[in-house]
């Protein structure tokens, strides 16, 4: 099916496949669809027909429905992203900064520690903001 709206020059279409899965939450069949604007790329995701959920090709999703099962499904892809991490990376880090610690206290003394700590929080909270815009 194909919805097609023209104005002037620009045309626009949305052209609707089945992808041959269903909504893991709602049950709804899913669809390929791919929008189409005169002088713009095509642009394809994928969409929950009865939800309205939307995911990248790669599986990654775009948009969340309104209803609660929509919402859980997603509270659960993040917890199961978030615990895949492997749990030596944090370990290394923490390791990896006691390393640092401990040689700017030999080599630097306070001092050298002085100037460091700015950086060190500056660093950590660039750190932090970056991680959480990337879960939103």
């Amino acid at each position: 099916m194909t919805k097609r709206t023209s104005s002037s020059a620009i045309e626009t279409s949305t052209l609707w496949e089945d992808a041959g899965y269903d909504c893991d939450h709602c049950g709804g069949r899913i669809l390929r669809r791919t929008d189409r604007e005169t002088g713009l790329r095509d642009r394809s995701c994928f969409q929950c027909e009865q939800c309205s959920c939307q995911w990248t090709l790669e599986r990654r999703p775009l948009r969340v429905g309104k209803t609660p099962a929509c919402r859980a499904a997603q509270r659960g892809r993040a917890y199961a992203a978030e615990t895949a991490q492997p749990p030596y990376v944090r370990w290394l880090l923490i390791a990896l900064g006691v390393v640092v610690l401990f040689a700017l206290l030999r080599f630097g003394g306070g001092v050298g520690l002085r100037a460091a700590l700015p950086l060190v929080l500056l660093a950590g909270l660039v750190l932090v903001v970056r991680y959480y815009s990337r879960r939103l």
